[in-house]
């Protein structure tokens, strides 16, 4: 990845939410997503932690762990947690070059250990935000990516482009110029979503889609929450 250094070690806030079309606002989620990069079985690797917040009835919570290759993006392991109604639910995965191994919910009795066919290695698409920002991100750039999301269709190719550029206001005031990176997932008549990542650092500021509904669904970048007791 030719800008894997501008992936920085740290914790970033999104809020989801969707507006209607009536204009009104609905809070989905709050996501914290950090950035580490850890030594583990004698290797120097990248490590993303995830926690998902849902406030959508019934609330839910998603733990996610998700172990890389330094440099490459390489996805390794990934381990998730979901808790709704009282119930928690895990699954681990591990990509190889030609397959991932979806390993058995350890609550459920009996489950056995199955295989996803990958004809080529896939990247991990619920880290899709962190492996954007290592783009070489410019005018009139674009990719193929092969993702897998973990638990969900098969791998698949989707082709991200640099659509255009533009400006997100901060909460002071401060206009940060973006790079717009645009895809319609393979489905030219469906929603295209739209991220926009900052042209200093690449970190995403915002993401939109317009859903089958009519309504649009943001994720926007929140402020750094204090790390200090407020005394």
């Amino acid at each position: 990845m030719k800008r894997f250094d501008r992936l920085k070690p740290g914790t970033y806030l999104y809020l989801r939410y969707k507006i209607g079309k009536d204009g009104s606002r609905s809070t989905m989620d709050i996501w914290r997503r950090t950035v580490s990069f850890e030594r583990r079985d004698g290797q120097d690797l990248l490590h993303i932690s995830q926690r998902w917040d849902g406030v959508v009835p019934p609330a839910y919570t998603v733990l996610q762990e998700s172990w890389f290759e330094r440099g490459t993006f390489r996805p390794l392991t990934h381990d998730r947690e979901v808790t709704r109604d009282g119930k928690t639910l895990k699954r681990s995965y591990r990509f190889l070059n030609d397959h991932i191994v979806l390993g058995p919910d350890p609550t459920m009795q009996g489950a056995s250990e199955t295989s996803m066919p990958s004809p080529e290695p896939a990247y991990n698409f619920e880290t899709d935000m962190e492996l954007f920002q290592t783009l070489p991100l410019a005018r009139g750039y674009s990719a193929s990516l092969n993702f897998y999301d973990p638990g969900q269709a098969p791998p698949k190719r989707y082709i991200f482009k640099v659509t255009g550029d533009g400006t997100i206001r901060t909460a002071d005031g401060r206009a940060v110029p973006c790079w717009i990176l645009s895809s319609d997932y393979g489905n030219p008549a469906g929603p295209v979503a739209r991220f926009w990542f900052a042209k200093s650092s690449q970190v995403l500021l915002r993401e939109e889609a317009k859903l089958v509904d009519g309504s649009i669904l943001i994720k926007t970048l929140l402020t750094e929450e204090p790390n200090d007791s407020g005394n």
